[in-house]
């Protein structure tokens, strides 16, 4: 799953702009290798994925900055909706 995610990053996530994607897989600045991506949107929000290390699944991270915690919460609602139809999509 994280193969085939890496290989279609989203250019867009519940409305809002990709403009930064991080691979961990090869270390970044301080932080070591890793499985596991993180793509920042135009809107503030952040997501995360990768592999637990010690069960077969997929983990999900999720921030939102709104003017709410409602409006956060609803933000990160709608990511995690359109991400997880991307990965079900997966055969």
């Amino acid at each position: 799953m994280m193969k085939w995610f890496r290989e279609n990053i989203p250019t867009t996530v519940a409305g809002s702009k990709v403009e930064k994607v991080i691979d961990y897989i090869d270390g970044y600045e301080d932080i070591p290798a890793q499985n596991a991506i993180r793509l920042f949107l135009d809107n503030g929000s952040w997501f995360a994925i990768r592999p637990s290390g010690t069960e077969p699944k997929i983990k999900f991270y999720f921030y939102s900055n709104r003017d709410s915690r409602e409006n956060a919460l609803a933000t990160n609602k709608q990511i995690k909706e359109e991400i997880f139809g991307l990965i079900n999509s997966v055969q």
